[in-house]
């Protein structure tokens, strides 16, 4: 079972709001939050400089494990939608 690792950027509160969300649904078996300090030093990384998630919005890195490979489709889908809802930003991230 390979995890679905996604990014999440906008307020705290509107990204809690969405992993709750997310964790309801059948076909996830488990969230987990990934610490990014551990994958990534963005103070000293000079090409993270002036990013607008650094001024204005939380970023939090999730991996999402699901019952089947078919459901990978429907977590997307079903994160867009709540994204598009929520004012927050989602985008893939590489595991």
């Amino acid at each position: 079972m390979n995890p679905l690792r996604l990014r999440l950027t906008g307020p705290a509160d509107r990204i809690t709001e969405a992993r709750s969300r997310l964790e309801l649904m059948d076909q996830v078996v488990d969230v987990r939050e990934i610490d990014r300090d551990s994958v990534f030093d963005h103070e000293d990384d000079s090409s993270s400089a002036g990013l607008a998630e650094q001024h204005v919005a939380d970023a939090t890195e999730l991996e999402i494990f699901f019952v089947a490979n078919e459901a990978e489709e429907l977590i997307r889908l079903f994160l867009e939608s709540r994204a598009a809802e929520l004012n927050i930003a989602i985008e893939r991230s590489p595991v």
